[in-house]
This record gives structure tokens, sequence and C-alpha cells, in this order.
């Protein structure tokens, strides 16, 4: 419905949004090849869960089981070693651990643009909204390493754009499909409670 209230020429922005997210949080993809910052912790339990060992960790598990089933598709190794910061990859396998963060941080602009036109934004002021999103350093950083955030986010603002759509349309699926984002926002980490 947002989106037959504006003009032709808005549906061009969200197109250049996801083509500038693109760009931007895929070139350099997998830079550097080595562990860094975080991925000490959650490279390992990516690690931990595709080998099936057991093990004690103050989050929830959904965004570490999301990341680790990309892993294994991609032949992620088991024995690779994420002790100390700085430590070289081996092979690119990596590559699949730090894909769903990417991709989950490259749609973030989509969602917020249209979060912003549910709540009476322009689309001109949607749009530096989605963009402001997709320069702004600490979630690009955040979305090209392994690291949950930029998922717990995405599912966050996802939760509550499908909830203005349910407001609005008073479809209970929106309301369920609310729920379930938000669900998926606090089983990744507490604090999307």
């Amino acid at each position: 419905e947002t989106l037959k209230k504006i003009s032709a020429t808005a549906y061009f922005l969200p197109i250049v949004l996801l083509c500038l997210s693109f760009i931007i949080h895929f070139t350099y993809f997998g830079h550097p090849k080595e562990v860094v910052f975080d991925e000490v912790y959650f490279g390992k339990f990516s690690s931990e869960y595709i080998s099936g060992n057991y093990f004690f960790d103050q989050h929830p598990p959904l965004g570490k089981l999301m990341i680790s089933a990309f892993g294994q598709i991609g032949g992620a190794s088991t024995s690779q070693s994420y002790k100390t910061i700085g430590t070289q990859y081996q092979g690119n396998a990596y590559l699949w651990l730090r894909f769903l963060p990417t991709l989950a941080g490259t749609l973030l602009p989509i969602i917020l643009f249209f979060l912003c036109l549910s709540l009476k934004f322009s689309p001109k002021a949607s749009f530096a909204v989605g963009l402001l999103t997709i320069l702004e350093n600490s979630l690009l950083v955040e979305s090209r390493l392994i690291l949950l955030d930029s998922l717990l986010v995405f599912f966050g603002f996802l939760g509550l754009l499908l909830y203005r759509y349910y407001k609005k349309s008073d479809r209970l699926v929106m309301f369920f499909l609310a729920g379930l984002s938000i669900a998926f926002a606090f089983s990744i980490k507490w604090t999307g409670l």
C-alpha cells in the first residue's frame, strides 16, 4: 500500500539503495583474510556448531546457528584456529561464514527506507535514511565480519516494518511475521529483547 501512494520516481529509489548497498558491502568482501575482532569468539562458536561439540555461550544460539549453516554449506573447516586476532584463514570457506551478516547489512537500508515511508517520511527523506545507513561505518564494519549485530539489527527493524504494515492493513499474517522477526532478533542476542 505504501508503494501505491508514492510517485513513480520513488520506485527507483529502493533499487538505487540496493545497488549502492550491494557495492559498498561486497567490495573487498572477505578482506582481511584473517581473524578480526570478535570473530575470535563467533568464528569459534560456528566451528563448534559445525563439529557438533557442546559449549557454553551467554547469548541465544540462532545467529550462530544461521552463520554455521552457511559455513557448513561452504565447507568451513572445523580445524581453523580462532584463538588470536590476526590468525590467517585457511582457504576461502570463511567467506561463507561472513556472507550472511554481510547480506543482512546489505538489505538493512531497504528495510529502513520502507519503514520510513510507513512512518510518512517523504521518499527523498526515506532515501536519505537508507543512504546514511549504507554509509554508517559501524554498521558497515560489523556486517562484513563473522558477527551477530547486523543480523540482530536486520531482524529487529524487519519486525518493526512488518508491524507497521500490520497496523495499516490489519492482516494477521503481517502480525505473525512481525512477531517471528522480533523473536529472531532476541534469539540472536538478548539485547534484541
